[in-house]
């Protein structure tokens, strides 16, 4: 299906950035290979690693483009640069630990050529599923969560559902929103997803065509960086005079998200700061409660906390 000949345009640039990531990279560039939807080339952005990831890479037939930066960049910038070489229409990022279904790009080509809401779309995302290390699963990205069509900005605003690997986004508007900041490490996809959905619409495609590794090294896990890049984030965001007041929500319920997972980390390091920071959680339940009673209702699922305390709880400490 849709193969690409005579050198034309691909339909999809699978845009790979890699950093000391050949430990599942095998599996992720097997899994876009193995794509029932044949229009796509890979942009391979090499940000000097040291181990074997070159090696691996280079071993796929020229439908892998690879390329190789001297010196390590910011992952914003890198995702920026590897754009610069992408020719397709829309750009799919697969980080070197996640996988994707063989029909992934075959989902979201069909959905976005038979899209018909309001404005166009210019992203096009999958649901996912949260696996471990060695391929267990552990939770669906959508479980306690909504996942929107259409007009997303205000739900994107609180939480950000598309999951970068999931996530298919028309280049050149991607290019007119000015594409990643260069500043971030963390967040960097859910800004310029907001960005865009001012804009333009979303589209879902509800199959779990993704498949997102979790594992002691994931860049999310520095808590206190991601904290930061949020708050920063949403202040920057342009929005209407009539949605300030759901600015200052968003503020109240990103401090208490943090607040909950320094908790976590606290109570490992001892009895002192874990009491310590209970306290600070209660402090801000007491004074904000509705901000309480909705964290709550999201996120107290059995099968969120587990994985919650799965994701805050690592061995190695941000």
């Amino acid at each position: 299906m849709g193969q690409n000949v005579n050198n034309e345009a691909p339909y999809f640039s699978v845009i790979m950035n890699c950093h000391n990531s050949d430990e599942f990279l095998q599996e992720a560039i097997d899994s876009v290979f193995s794509q029932s939807f044949d229009s796509w080339e890979i942009i391979f952005f090499d940000n000097e690693s040291t181990d074997k990831s070159s090696t691996i890479a280079r071993k796929f037939d020229a439908r892998l483009r690879y390329f190789y930066n001297p010196e390590k960049v910011p992952l914003g910038k890198a995702r920026n640069l590897a754009i610069e070489k992408a020719r397709g229409k829309y750009l799919c990022f697969l980080d070197c630990d996640d996988l994707w279904t063989e029909a992934k790009l075959t989902l979201q080509h069909d959905k976005l050529e038979s899209w018909n809401g309001g404005r166009e779309a210019a992203i096009c995302y999958t649901n996912a599923m949260r696996i471990r290390e060695n391929g267990e699963t552990i939770t669906p990205y959508s479980l306690g969560r909504t996942m929107v069509e259409g007009d997303v900005f205000l739900a994107l605003m609180q939480d950000c559902f598309v999951a970068m690997s999931s996530c298919a986004v028309n280049r050149q508007v991607s290019i007119d929103h000015d594409l990643f900041r260069e500043d971030l490490e963390i967040i960097e996809e859910w800004d310029l997803w907001i960005r865009i959905s001012r804009s333009y619409d979303f589209c879902y495609v509800p199959e779990i065509a993704t498949k997102i590794r979790f594992h002691d090294n994931n860049t999310s896990r520095n808590y206190l960086l991601q904290h930061s890049e949020i708050m920063d984030m949403i202040n920057r965001v342009e929005m209407p005079n009539a949605l300030e007041s759901h600015r200052k929500k968003l503020r109240l319920w990103f401090r208490m998200r943090y607040l909950i997972i320094h908790t976590i980390h606290e109570i490992r390091k001892g009895v002192v700061p874990g009491i310590y920071a209970v306290v600070r959680v209660v402090g801000f339940s007491i004074l904000h409660p509705t901000t309480t009673f909705q964290m709550v209702k999201n996120y107290m699922s059995p099968s969120m906390i587990r994985f919650f305390l799965l994701k805050f709880s690592s061995r190695k400490r941000a």
